[in-house]
């Protein structure tokens, strides 16, 4: 989430990269949230395969997250201009590995150092829903909203936990609490939305899709969530419409691979699905950790192309 510029910091003379919250978000509580967790997250990071922060603030309400620039090419970039050898291949994977078992022991050490801070409980259930610990996970985000009761995103949080431990009942109860405490929050409704349509509830799915969408003012990603409802519920020509729609913004901005992956997922057009899903994956998708619990996917788990990916972004138990 976010619009990031090459910026020069005039007091040291560097080059900075800056994040910015898009001002359509700025009145979201969520998504304001969203971008300040981030930024605390990473910020606790201290290791040479993580940026690092320098600074988060706000200048005339726009939110910010200032980091160091890296300069080169991004990885998508290294792979299309030449083929990548098995060294260099090797190289990548063990400093990804090392730079998420950083992050794992950061979030185990964060809780232990201030063992009242929600973020901290939040910020490890995270990582514990994408491995697959449901249990743990589930206590986390339970601690965390003990500790902010009053927290929207707390409410969120623990219902994705509950929606990728298969208990869609406990998920949509939980996004429900969140709407009780904040009406338009996107994450909420496409949270209820994902876990109705696992249910079969295609018509309250695509209700709170749509406004997700709605509140988003017409976010991607929340844009492909509704195209994968639409596809999933036979509805192929508003799917392709979301898909088209999506396609040509591509062409003037960033859409993440992954979500235009979720369309073609929904309208059953797997070649299509697993050829975005790949370039989520040069992208560094963080919704890629999140496939080996992801009930969405559950139809291409049989797929050996399914199984290739899931080599590429395995992650340490």
């Amino acid at each position: 989430m976010g619009e990031i510029y090459l910026a020069s910091d005039t007091r040291l003379k560097r080059d900075v990269a800056i994040k910015i919250l898009p001002e359509k978000w700025t009145q979201n509580a969520s998504a304001v949230e969203r971008f300040m967790r981030e930024a605390q997250a990473v910020s606790a990071l201290n290791h040479p395969n993580i940026l690092t922060i320098y600074d988060i603030g706000e200048h005339n309400q726009i939110k910010f997250i200032a980091t160091e620039f890296v300069e080169g090419q991004t990885l998508r970039q290294r792979m299309e201009c030449a083929s990548l050898e098995l060294s260099e291949i090797l190289d990548i994977v063990i400093q990804v590995a090392n730079a998420l078992t950083a992050a794992h022991n950061a979030g185990k050490r964060a809780i232990k150092l201030s063992p009242n801070y929600p973020n901290a409980h939040d910020g490890y259930g995270f990582y514990l829903k994408a491995v697959g610990r449901h249990a743990e996970a589930l206590e986390k985000c339970r601690q965390a909203q003990r500790l902010d009761p009053l927290s929207p995103f707390a409410h969120i949080s623990l219902g994705y936990g509950y929606y990728f431990a298969r208990d869609y009942d406990r998920a949509i109860e939980e996004c429900s609490k969140a709407l009780e405490l904040n009406k338009y929050s996107t994450f909420a409704y496409r949270n209820l939305g994902l876990a109705y349509l696992q249910l079969g509830n295609i018509e309250n799915a695509i209700n709170a899709l749509s406004k997700a969408v709605t509140f988003s003012s017409g976010g991607p990603a929340f844009e492909s969530y509704l195209g994968y409802a639409y596809g999933i519920a036979g509805k192929r020509q508003q799917a392709l419409e979301v898909l088209e729609n999506l396609l040509e913004i591509s062409k003037e901005r960033y859409v993440p691979a992954y979500n235009l992956a979720m369309i073609y997922l929904g309208l059953n057009d797997l070649d299509k699905t697993f050829k975005w899903l790949e370039k989520a994956c040069e992208e560094r998708s963080g919704f890629l950790p999140f496939l080996k619990v992801e009930p969405m996917v559950d139809n291409l788990r049989a797929d050996s192309r399914f199984h290739n990916l899931s080599r590429q972004i395995d992650l340490p138990r």
